[in-house]
């Protein structure tokens, strides 16, 4: 693996790191977590850009991790992000998560975890979202994915506007369809730095970015 970080020390911070495992298919770009409960919390991993098609959980997995926030990254290859553990929570937003079209899952959990996916443009995976436990949030999600159920989460009542379809995305992965542009479900919340997100907001990764680039402009003047 790229960076195999099994006994996690709570409060970590990755970011902007570039982690390509792309040839070798037996090791994962990231992996955080024992696999046994010793838990850490409150890690970040955070403008990094992962590639790889391991035949692990994902390009980035995480076991027995409390807290852990994936938040704007791009990740390339035959997974994309996995969640184990039955303690473990993850709030995974505005990520690019790329498929190879095959019989993948672009962010999924294990029964028991507890994880928020918003935000998100997931592609060519066959199964986008795929949430077996019992807490889980994915809203405001644009997908286009490669097969007929894209979103599974269990938590139905938790589960807001998604687009499904062609994400006419350009060479940056931006958008280019107006059917994304502010027609997701307002639920509240705010970005990273404290700014909240539009009402309604735009649907996949860049509704976040948008207001963030806006907050940096104002405070850097």
């Amino acid at each position: 693996d790229c960076i195999a970080h099994h006994y996690c020390r709570s409060n970590s911070r990755w970011r902007r790191c570039l982690l390509d495992h792309s040839n070798n298919s037996q090791k994962q770009p990231m992996v955080l977590g024992t696999g046994v409960l010793i838990p850490a919390s409150d890690i970040v991993v955070e403008d990094c850009e992962l590639i790889g098609n391991a035949e692990g959980a994902g390009a980035l997995s995480a076991n027995f991790v409390a807290g852990i926030k994936i938040r704007r990254n791009k990740l390339i290859g035959d997974k994309g992000i996995y969640i184990l553990g039955a303690t473990s929570t993850a709030d995974i937003d505005s990520n690019i998560v790329m498929g190879q079209g095959g019989n993948t899952i672009g962010i999924g959990c294990t029964s028991g975890a507890t994880v928020n996916a918003r935000q998100n443009t997931i592609m060519a995976h066959q199964r986008a979202i795929e949430l077996l436990g019992t807490k889980n949030v994915a809203m405001n999600n644009l997908i286009q994915s490669a097969g007929s159920t894209p979103v599974l989460a269990y938590a139905k009542a938790t589960n807001y506007t998604h687009l499904d379809g062609n994400a006419k995305v350009d060479a940056h992965y931006r958008p280019q369809t107006v059917t994304v542009k502010r027609t997701g479900t307002y639920v509240g919340g705010k970005d990273f730095y404290g700014k909240q997100f539009y009402n309604p907001p735009n649907i996949g990764a860049m509704d976040d970015l948008s207001v963030t680039k806006k907050y940096l402009a104002i405070t850097q003047r």
